[in-house]
């Protein structure tokens, strides 16, 4: 069954409401706390006065708390937010968000979104979400908006008209346990990767305490006395030219990312170019660090990109392996204290840059190697622990869009077997009998044992109990005397 989006939910504008001075007001969700996975990031919430003017007893205007207004717009949890300005040239306006509410406070959408509540005796809320967010990855919010004063405007009673494919509940909840279940398990590959990383840098201060202070007193060098005596500390390309398909591969300042190098689509620079900016073709084992815009961004060339060339807002600094191990020189420049001394150095105000005689004039604490040993070998261990969920989170955020694709297809059969120990989570007996299919997926959990919790095996086994009442599943003698259960 298809039906228009404005059939199944309501929307609610959002406000801005005044300044607010004293950090009282009200939190407010803006386009700002959209992430690009449909979740709010609240560590940048701001917060505004929703007032009303009145007249009081004496005859005087004054401002008072709007508490019918918050009270009419505040956000309860599974309210989808819907950003209708914004977007960009390659980014529609039209991206949805989902609220549950992180703690007791009140929260509220600004003036650039729209509230859109779901109405749960239609649509399952999560997966009118997901069906939005399916809608707006196939382009949808392109034919909605309209372009003023550069930023889009999504044209909402228009988009509330589009039809929806609207199943049955009980098809709603296996879309969106299927896609839960993926979500839950990118969530937990993110906190991985996280975890990892910050397993990294605590290792290094508690190894070589901040490299300003110098708290273990090492001998301190210039990054010009660690590097390799036979190349020099340089930046990358003037100009890199136009892009040769057959040319050879070079790094921009948007590669190097927390601490790692990160690739999408590579750039190539010609023969003739290559050949004249020799001097800063990076080696494996090679740091490089960003000296303009994003400046103090450092990464280690790994194999995977030894020969590839930088551009001019990039710095390489070869070392001398002897002295500094790629890895501590590359978590020394990560760290705060080098940060705070390269902001130190750094000149311009709308352009800023890292001048290269001042890089190499910046001196760090160098640990004797054998300490310096001692950390690589756990950097290497985590290291390629971090790339192992990473390469499988790309496979499952892969996975969670092809799913998303097909999901919302007509007639689309979802395997329930592999989902079902979640899918029983929100079934009743009911919804198990005369289907005989779900009554032995019902019947393997349990030979199989596959429960995460103890009170999912109890509650479980409460419907299991109700069905054999039902007789919808019996138990039977085997020919070795084990009793077992089998659907009627």
């Amino acid at each position: 069954m298809k039906v228009a989006l404005n059939k199944i939910l309501t929307p609610i504008s959002g406000d801005w409401g005044s300044d607010d001075l004293e950090g009282n007001g009200v939190n407010v969700i803006r386009t700002a706390n959209f992430r690009n996975d449909g979740k709010i990031d609240y560590s940048n919430i701001v917060k505004r006065l929703f007032q009303k003017k009145i007249i009081d007893e004496n005859g005087r205007e004054r401002y008072v708390l709007d508490s019918e207004k918050i009270e009419e717009k505040k956000l309860i949890s599974n309210d989808i937010i819907i950003e209708k300005s914004g977007g960009g040239p390659e980014t529609p306006v039209g991206r949805v968000v989902y609220f549950e509410n992180p703690g007791k406070e009140i929260f509220m959408a600004n003036n650039f979104t729209q509230v859109l509540r779901a109405n749960s005796e239609k649509v399952i809320p999560k997966y009118l979400f997901y069906y939005l967010r399916y809608l707006y990855l196939k382009g949808l919010g392109y034919k909605y908006q309209n372009q003023t004063t550069g930023l889009a405007n999504l044209k909402l009673e228009k988009y509330l008209k589009e039809e929806i494919l609207l199943p049955d509940f009980d098809k709603q909840n296996i879309v969106v346990t299927q896609l839960n279940i993926i979500q839950n398990n990118i969530d937990l590959r993110k906190s991985s990767v996280e975890i990892l990383s910050n397993l990294i840098h605590s290792a290094y201060s508690r190894m070589f305490g901040d490299p300003v202070s110098n708290q273990k007193g090492f001998k301190k060098l210039t990054l010009n006395q660690i590097k390799d005596p036979k190349r020099e500390i340089t930046r990358g390309m003037e100009n890199p030219g136009q892009n040769i398909d057959d040319g050879h591969p070079y790094l921009t300042t948007s590669n190097i990312k927390d601490g790692e190098i990160k690739v999408k689509t590579v750039n190539f620079t010609s023969e003739e170019i290559y050949k004249k900016f020799k001097r800063s073709v990076c080696q494996t084992g090679d740091v490089v660090i960003s000296i303009r815009a994003s400046i103090g961004q450092a990464a280690i060339i790994t194999n995977q990109y030894n020969n590839y060339n930088i551009t001019r807002g990039l710095a390489v600094i070869p070392l001398n392996k002897n002295t500094v191990k790629p890895s501590y020189l590359s978590c020394t420049i990560q760290s705060r204290g080098f940060q705070f001394l390269v902001q130190g150095n750094v000149k311009g105000t709308t352009f800023i840059q890292l001048n290269l005689d001042k890089l190499k004039a910046i001196k760090i604490p160098v640990p004797e190697i054998q300490l310096q040993e001692k950390f690589e070998s756990f950097y290497d261990l985590v290291y390629e622990l971090r790339l192992s969920m990473e390469r499988s989170l790309v496979i499952l955020q892969r996975l969670f869009h092809v799913i998303l694709q097909n999901a919302f297809k007509p007639d689309v059969e979802i395997d329930e077997e592999p989902i079902f120990k979640d899918l029983i989570k929100k079934f009743t007996a009911q919804d198990l009998r005369g289907n005989k299919q779900r009554l032995q997926y019902l019947i393997n959990l349990f030979e199989q044992q596959n429960f995460d919790e103890f009170k999912d095996f109890t509650e479980t086994r409460k419907i299991l109990f109700e069905l054999m009442e039902d007789e919808e599943i019996i138990q039977i003698i085997s020919s070795n005397n084990n009793v077992k259960l089998q659907v009627k």
